[in-house]
């Protein structure tokens, strides 16, 4: 049948089970496909990797179904299969009942979130009546007690045929359920996303990178791009379920063709997505169960890393309790061992090195975690709200209160929101709109509910630099904006929403603890004033300390002091025995910009006839700029050394 003839439907079904329960031969009997596709499998007879058959159900479409290893070898390979899976087949011999290997499974299918489970007892036709009444009842306590309730329990032979018709026509069903359920936000409202499982050359195709995307969608020659190795690439061609299509999306098992890749780009567990979305990360913030039924936690440790195709060596650190009973769950910082690319919402399993075995796994909360504060009184109230966004289904919100910055960058947009930048807008309008963020600049917002936790911490800095600058009134703006990353432009309005009038005031111009007070007489608080008149007086052409002392009948140590503390305010620049208020600098800074907008060397004289100076005075300048690390010597001239300031 031609793909524009088959509906692809965004539904995975797949198996899992003890090795040797009959999943493989199972699929074979649903799909008429052999999963075992490699060829060391069919040596050995067992499932190594996850395989999908494509399975044709009159009336509704295709969809794939994945065969996933058993093995306990092969676990890794059977995780990613699992997260795929929307509808579970849980496989168990008849003449063998719940295995070690069965419990593990079911263990990481929970952690996986996969809800809907269909029992499939195979291989009656080995046992009698008695004895399958017997596995049937196992069964039925061992998921009681897992917590688990499948939709049905079905007794079928793989080498009979017995019960699969029954067990075809009770998928079907499940199969249409899910598929009319599936969210558009997945798939319309999400950005691209794949794992890459399996990777290869086609004679005359070139590179195909296969595996089942969790969001979005693409189209023939849709831009995609590599991740983390950040390789920009597009489609070529699409196949799903072994036939050609034009599009693909969430839910459905596909093979990319790709230009622009080589087979040395690409590694399992990579990332193909939309460009400009995803950021990498090396460390993520997750909430985390403890599975396990013996083993305790500690508060520190090294594991393995399991989510979408990726196994990543990584170290965890629980926030907020020293240890996890069985059981137990926790908020948990999780560095990994090199990049990769996850989002909010995504589910992950966790796994000893050795001996290998699932102790755990959860949610992901917010990814590229640089610094947290463990010991900080908002840290879990704030993780808290992430988890509850989290579970309602909001990732947007989820990132926003997990992410280390009570600031969103236009950078992080997109990747918070999983989405395109349009789409992403949209998202952020509403935001704004609930009162959860508020702008700063054009290209960062507050989040509101997180003013208390800047303020504490800005009440910590000030407390800090009080002792460091007892002579100073206060931080200027710029500092407490350079402190939390915020742009220059918008520190008068990040710094107004701090300003609480109790504890966090604003004095002279600079933001100060309401119960400091400077180390400064009110004979230097005169001379101060007089002096910040006396430079308004002379403008941007200077005054030199001489003439200073003797027109305010000033002594050279009180000058000094209040000078020092008017530099620090950002109020006064001191050209080498000169004084000048800042304001005419930045006046100066803005009129040189302008000029290396246009050329990339400045000479003196262009600078004389910008700012309006003397010669000494330009001279004056230029170093004072070459000092900040603005402007440097090239030649006779001046060339800019922060190209990022235009």
């Amino acid at each position: 049948m031609s793909a524009e003839g088959q509906r692809a439907l965004p539904v995975m079904l797949g198996t899992a089970g003890h090795v040797d329960h009959g999943k493989t031969s199972l699929v074979r009997n649903l799909t008429g496909f052999d999963p075992d596709h490699l060829k060391e499998e069919k040596e050995r007879g067992l499932t190594i990797d996850m395989g999908v058959a494509p399975w044709e159900i009159e009336g509704l479409g295709r969809l794939g179904v994945i065969d996933v290893p058993g093995h306990e070898d092969f676990i890794r390979n059977m995780v990613s299969g699992a997260a795929s899976i929307d509808i579970l087949l849980l496989v168990v011999a008849a003449d063998d009942a719940v295995m070690p290997q069965t419990e593990e499974h079911l263990r990481i299918l929970r952690i996986l979130g996969v809800k809907e489970i269909v029992v499939v007892i195979t291989k009656t036709d080995l046992v009698d009546a008695e004895m399958l009444e017997l596995v049937q009842d196992d069964i039925s306590e061992f998921l009681k007690a897992s917590g688990l309730e499948p939709s049905g329990i079905f007794k079928v032979s793989n080498t009979t045929q017995q019960g699969i018709p029954e067990l075809k026509t009770h998928l079907a069903a499940l199969i249409e359920a899910r598929g009319s359920s599936i969210s558009d936000e997945d798939i319309q409202g999400k950005a691209f996303r794949m794992y890459v499982r399996h990777y290869f050359s086609l004679k005359g195709h070139g590179t195909v990178v296969t595996g089942v995307p969790c969001a979005g969608l693409i189209d023939e020659g849709s831009p995609l791009e590599l991740l983390p190795a950040r390789l920009k690439t597009s489609v070529r061609g699409i196949q799903t379920y072994r036939a050609s299509a034009t599009r693909s999306q969430a839910h459905v098992s596909s093979a990319i063709n790709l230009r622009d890749l080589e087979l040395a780009d690409l590694e399992r567990g990579m990332c193909l997505a939309s460009p400009g979305v995803f950021t990498p990360a090396s460390s993520i913030l997750v909430l985390f169960r403890n599975e396990h039924p013996t083993q305790v936690i500690g508060k520190r440790g090294e594991y393995r890393f399991l989510s979408g195709t990726a196994a990543i060596v990584c170290r965890m650190r629980l926030l907020g309790v020293e240890s996890l009973e069985p059981g137990e769950e926790a908020f948990v910082l999780i560095s990994l061992a090199h990049p990769a690319v996850f989002a909010a919402g995504d589910r992950f399993i966790i796994r000893v090195l050795s001996p290998a075995d699932t102790i755990g796994g959860g949610q992901i909360l917010g990814s590229n975690i640089r610094r947290v504060r463990s010991s900080s009184a908002f840290l879990i109230p704030r993780l808290e709200k992430a988890k509850a966004a989290m579970q309602a289904g909001d990732y947007f919100k989820a990132a926003l209160f997990s992410s280390d910055r009570p600031i969103l960058d236009a950078a992080e947009l997109s990747s918070f929101a999983q989405c395109d930048s349009a789409t992403a807008k949209q998202r952020l309008q509403e935001a704004i709109d609930e009162g959860m963020l508020k702008p700063i600049s054009s290209s960062q917002w507050l989040i509101c509910e997180r003013v208390e936790e800047i303020r504490e911490r800005l009440k910590r800095h000030l407390d800090r630099y009080h002792r460091e600058n007892p002579l100073a009134q206060g931080m200027q703006a710029s500092y407490v904006a350079q402190l939390f990353r915020v742009d220059t432009s918008a520190a008068a309005a990040f710094v107004d929403q701090l300003i609480d009038k109790k504890e966090i005031i604003t004095r002279h111009s600079c933001i100060a603890l309401s119960s400091f007070k400077p180390q400064i007489t009110d004979k230097q608080l005169a001379l101060r004033a007089k002096l910040e008149t006396l430079l308004t007086e002379v403008g941007a052409a200077s005054i030199a300390k001489g003439d200073i002392l003797s027109r305010l009948n000033a002594k050279d140590a009180d000058l000094k002091k209040v000078s020092k503390m008017m530099v620090d305010e950002g109020v006064v620049t001191v050209l080498g025995s000169n004084y000048i208020l800042r304001k005419h600098m930045n006046e100066f800074k803005e009129a040189l910009l302008e000029l290396f907008r246009k050329q990339e060397v400045i000479e003196l004289k262009e600078v004389r006839d910008v700012t309006g100076t003397s010669r000494n005075l330009a001279v004056m300048i230029l170093e004072s700029f070459d000092s900040e690390g603005l402007t440097k010597r090239k030649g006779n001239g001046r060339v800019l050394a922060q190209k990022d300031v235009l």
